[in-house]
Order: C-alpha cells, then sequence, then structure tokens
C-alpha cells in the first residue's frame, strides 16, 4: 500500500517533468521555443542542391575571407522573430546578374502571443527600498511580485523546425511579389545558425509571354542577437525551371538553362566587416 502511495506521488511530479522538458525557455531573450522531434528534419543536401553546398565553401569562387563555413549543431539558437535582410548586396555569383530588390522580408515562428510571468523577490527585514526620492527600511521580511512579459510563438520554433514567411525576392506571373510561407531547417550551436528551405514561383517573361515555374533553394546564415542576425548571409540556387506555356520567342531551353544559376547576398557592413545585421523590425504582411 506504501509503495502504491509513493507512486501516486510521484506521478504528478514526472508529468511536470514530462510538459516542462519541452520547453527551451530563455528569459533573456523572452521567448519560449518548443523542442520538436528530429524525424521530421530533412538534410541540408536534401533540401538546396550540392551545387550551392560547394559553391558557398569555394575559396576561388566566394574569396578566401567570404568563405561560408555553415554552422551545424543540433541546437540552434532561437531564432523566431521579424526582420529586414536590407539592404540586400550580391557579392558572390556563378556568372548571372540578375535583377533584385534591395529589402527581403523575413519572419519565423509565426506572430507572437504575450504572456505574462510573475516573479516572487523576497526582501528580508532591515533590506532597504527606494521609492522615488523616499527610503524605506524594512522592519519585517517581505516578499514582492513582479510581472514580466514573456512571448510565446503558437505556430513557434521546434528546435530544428520552424515556419517561416518570406517576402521580396522574386516578382511573379501578375506582376506581385507574393508572400510565401513554409517550413524551415534550423541547425546550429549558441548563437550561430544555419537556416534552410525552398520555394516555387509561378513567373511569366516580360517580353515574350512564356510561363514557368522556378524552384529556388535558400540558406540564411548569421548570428543571432538582440539587433537581428549579425553578419548576415542569404545564399540561393535556382534547383527547378519548367515551362508550362511557351513562346515562340524564347525557347524552353532557355528557361530551363537558369538551373543552378547561384547568388549570394549580404547585408553591407561597416569599416571592420563587410557583413552587416539583418534587423530585428515587425512588417506588415503585403
Amino acid at each position: 500500500m506504501k509503495k502504491m502511495k509513493r507512486l501516486f506521488w510521484l506521478l504528478p511530479v514526472l508529468l511536470t517533468m514530462l510538459v516542462t522538458g519541452c520547453l527551451k525557455d530563455d528569459l533573456n531573450e523572452r521567448t519560449i521555443v518548443l523542442m520538436g522531434s528530429e524525424f521530421d528534419v530533412k538534410p541540408i543536401d536534401s533540401v538546396v542542391s550540392d551545387t550551392l553546398l560547394v559553391f558557398v565553401q569555394d575559396a576561388d569562387a566566394m574569396a578566401p575571407a567570404q568563405v561560408l563555413n555553415l554552422p551545424t549543431g543540433k541546437t540552434p539558437p532561437d531564432i523566431q522573430g521579424s526582420y529586414m535582410f536590407f539592404p540586400r548586396a550580391l557579392y558572390a555569383n556563378n556568372g548571372h546578374q540578375p535583377v533584385a530588390n534591395d529589402t527581403l522580408y523575413f519572419r519565423f515562428g509565426g506572430k507572437p502571443t504575450a504572456l505574462p510571468h510573475v516573479t516572487d523577490i523576497v526582501l528580508h527585514k532591515g533590506d532597504t527600498l527606494f521609492v522615488g526620492i523616499d527610503t524605506l527600511v524594512l522592519q519585517a521580511d517581505s516578499t514582492i511580485q513582479i510581472t514580466d512579459t514573456l512571448f510565446y510563438y503558437p505556430e513557434g520554433q521546434h528546435n530544428r523546425t520552424v515556419p517561416f514567411e518570406f517576402y521580396g525576392d522574386i516578382t511573379e506571373k501578375d506582376n506581385e511579389e507574393e508572400l510565401k510561407s513554409g517550413i524551415a531547417y534550423v541547425m546550429g550551436y549558441g548563437s550561430n545558425f544555419t537556416l534552410y528551405f525552398k520555394i516555387e514561383y509561378e513567373c511569366r517573361e516580360e517580353l515574350s509571354g512564356a510561363e514557368f515555374t522556378l524552384e529556388r533553394g535558400y540558406i540564411l546564415t548569421g548570428s543571432i542577437s538582440d539587433l537581428g542576425i549579425e553578419h548576415a548571409v542569404l545564399a540561393c540556387v535556382n534547383l527547378k525551371a519548367e515551362v508550362t506555356s511557351s513562346s515562340s520567342t524564347v525557347p524552353n531551353d532557355a528557361i530551363e538553362s537558369m538551373v543552378n544559376r547561384i547568388y549570394v547576398y549580404r547585408v553591407p557592413g561597416g569599416a571592420t566587416s563587410p557583413f552587416g545585421t539583418a534587423i530585428r523590425k515587425e512588417w506588415v504582411n503585403p
């Protein structure tokens, strides 16, 4: 009977440990990241092509000081939030010059929900409180409560997977840039991370009217800070280009030749580094 009582006493404790063990709570960042399964994480070489991975680590293509050594690891930082990659500057490619907007918009984890967080602070007899210009010496032990705010992302980062929203890269066939969304994969350690995903666009060649789908793979890397993504670099490669409505003036193989075109962008930095910061900033969906 005593053993049964002990088991019933331990059950709520174990359940509490199970629930709290699924959270990565960073009070400095004031965000909560859910810990998820690694079974759904796709390796980077299955999302973006080996062509891009080889290119960004090629000293001849990237220049020795700008080779991307992509952070790996199974405990990446909390990257949740909204960012502006601005101004976008092309600094490496494999022979093609794109026409590109100067600003890209990222959001990871959806929009946050505020949660109140109450902290008990124990004060002891003899402690001095400063209230405005007045002071108060406590005559007995006392406890005060301070309410802070944590931010929880309902659709947020599950350690190595995170929902993303992305806007501003490619103009589609209706001559509009559409908000793109999906699941991205993250790896890294400490504050350093590598995020990768792919997007399919519906495009039209402006002069001929030829229509095609373009699938592009992306790698975003840098170091997370309170200001944003420091040393921010975005590398992308065209994975597929398939004609859906051909034109007599543009051969199909001209469209298909877009495959494997690579573009590497940075946010320009200052005097000490050519790489700057993609700033944290809330932006409105188009």
